[in-house]
């Protein structure tokens, strides 16, 4: 797609970048996808989206949340934006930029996530950590599930927590 090409977004941002793009003014969207769309440094698909669309709320689940229907580890974000009216002023950008939640520790880097996650903790289900990922002896970091929490019931939770209108 030549719109997009020079961007150079993963196919995850792509897709949410596009779809954001032709959202009609006013309108929601809700996206499903990994931690990095959120969490990764290059913040390029971020700004694209906040061009024309504010984050309304997102949720944080659990590495495993996908685990028995799609057979994935990976840590999951439910993002849900808003396309802006014309003339309408830009929103909250705090989600743009990425935090220092936990500092470095002698056995452990620091963990670093988006803003918006770190100053909405109500809408994140579980803990940080970092682990030895599966490509190398760096860490990863991800988002482990509370130790007896139903996810259902905290997703259900937290949903209440969303904005209304």
């Amino acid at each position: 797609d030549r719109a997009y090409r020079g961007l150079g977004l993963r196919l995850h941002d792509y897709f949410i970048v596009k779809a954001v793009d032709r959202l009609k003014p006013g309108a929601l969207a809700a996206f499903v996808t990994s931690h990095g769309t959120m969490d990764k440094a290059d913040a390029t698909a971020r700004e694209q989206i906040a061009k024309s669309a504010d984050l309304v709320a997102a949720f944080r689940l659990p590495e495993g949340s996908f685990r028995p229907g799609a057979g994935t580890d990976v840590v999951v974000d439910i993002l849900f934006f808003r396309k802006r009216k014309a003339g309408e002023p830009e929103g909250d950008v705090a989600w743009l930029d990425l935090e220092e939640t936990r500092p470095a520790r002698e056995d452990e880097g620091a963990i670093r996530v988006n803003r918006w996650f770190a100053r909405h903790p109500a809408f994140v289900l579980g803990t940080h950590a970092l682990r030895r990922g599966i490509h190398g002896p760096d860490e990863t970091y991800t988002w482990l599930p509370n130790d007896g929490e139903d996810l259902d019931a905290a997703l259900a939770a937290a949903i209440n927590l969303l904005p209304e209108g």
